[in-house]
């Protein structure tokens, strides 16, 4: 028996059933191309609208001033009278003055941390504690001087650490000579040391980790300087203000 021999015409059904499916596999190829693109744009156009926030954000920061710290520190308080004259404390008139300087300074948009609001006892050390945990610029403590036997000893004077820092130097000489040209009063000058020892530091020279003097605010004993903590009191607050803000934008903490 002879084999059989098959037919090998061309199977038209299959053909275009072939060219279906390859139209179709092409046909959603472009489509997948057409969105592609879309996507692709969109997740670019985020990330640099996320870019363009961060460093809008950036600049606003650093266009914003940080607020400089200041701390004023009214000399004694509490059981520490001070020195005393005509029936009143060093201690009333040193804090009268800090609040004066306090409200001078604010109004100038210098930021202040004082040491005592009120009639209180404050270590030296708790002082200093304040003025470093502010991170303060300066450090100015207000007290008053005294001469005994004599009310012609006179003029307010300002003491730094004994090697006489640059930054405490020009803080504490600002401060003198707007008190002499504003509040009228007479300039004894930076000294180094204390009144008693030119070889040791008042404790807040000493530790306070920022430019710092003890003013000495005229004498107590003395009708004259008495002027500068009464009738003359708004200028010679404004004048010791207006030295600390000389000595921050010298240094650059404030925008001249």
């Amino acid at each position: 028996m002879g084999m059989r021999e098959e037919k090998t015409g061309i199977r038209w059904d299959k053909v275009i059933g072939l060219i279906t499916i390859v139209a179709i596999l092409v046909l959603a190829a472009m489509i997948t191309m057409d969105f592609r693109p879309n996507e692709m744009t969109e997740h670019n156009s985020s990330g640099e609208e996320k870019q363009e926030q961060l460093l809008e954000n950036e600049n606003v920061s650093s266009s914003v001033e940080k607020k400089v710290t200041v701390c004023i520190d009214a000399g004694h308080g509490g059981t520490d009278t001070g020195f005393k004259s005509g029936g009143v404390y060093e201690k009333t008139q040193t804090l009268i003055m800090a609040q004066k300087v306090q409200k001078a300074l604010e109004s100038r948009n210098v930021s202040v941390v004082m040491t005592r609001t009120a009639d209180v006892s404050v270590s030296d050390e708790e002082r200093v504690r304040i003025c470093n945990e502010a991170d303060s610029a300066a450090i100015v403590s207000i007290h008053r001087n005294y001469y005994e036997g004599t009310a012609n000893v006179y003029g307010a004077e300002a003491w730094i650490h004994t090697l006489a820092p640059e930054d405490s130097k020009s803080l504490a000489g600002g401060i003198l000579v707007n008190l002499q040209k504003s509040a009228d009063e007479d300039n004894r000058g930076v000294k180094t040391g204390t009144a008693a020892d030119s070889t040791r530091d008042y404790y807040i020279n000493q530790k306070s980790k920022c430019a710092s003097c003890v003013l000495e605010l005229g004498f107590i004993s003395s009708p004259a300087d008495n002027a500068l903590v009464t009738t003359n009191s708004d200028a010679a607050a404004k004048a010791i203000a207006d030295g600390i803000l000389e000595y921050l934008k010298t240094m650059g903490y404030i925008n001249g």
